[in-house]
């Protein structure tokens, strides 16, 4: 079944984590596959503004955890179609790190604070685009 999108309990974060099978290795891949499996809690209750080609240009956006009110995939071709780019990973080009809900990967996390790169919620594209109307 589809879990709500409710955050962590702490003690079930931290299993996530360490991932004793696999002795630290690639130990946020529990943490990924599980912000893959949870619906966005408002998918298609929300407007998503259309405005220029443009809009988006000169944005570097990563997708991380799961989004308010539509998939990954869903945001992915939303910000190319309007002029941005997608990245999997942070990168000196990174403009933005999308994330509404779920976990950040503490890599993920760590290369964002030390880059001074923001972490938004889809809502900030969503204002971009926006802005792009007026």
């Amino acid at each position: 079944t589809l879990q709500s999108c409710q955050p962590f309990p702490p003690d079930e974060k931290k299993k996530l984590q360490s991932a004793p099978a696999t002795e630290g290795r690639n130990s946020n891949f529990f943490l990924m596959h599980r912000n893959r499996s949870i619906v966005p809690p408002n998918l298609h209750r929300k407007q998503h503004p259309q405005g220029a080609a443009g809009a988006l240009e000169g944005a570097v956006v990563v997708i991380s955890g799961v989004l308010d009110s539509m998939s990954r995939e869903d945001m992915t071709r939303y910000v190319l179609a309007h002029g941005g780019a997608v990245k999997k990973a942070i990168t000196r080009t990174t403009t933005h790190l999308v994330n509404d809900h779920g976990s950040i990967g503490p890599s993920k996390l760590k290369k964002c604070k030390a880059q001074g790169i923001p972490v938004v919620s889809e809502d900030v594209i969503f204002g971009l685009v926006a802005k792009s109307i007026q």
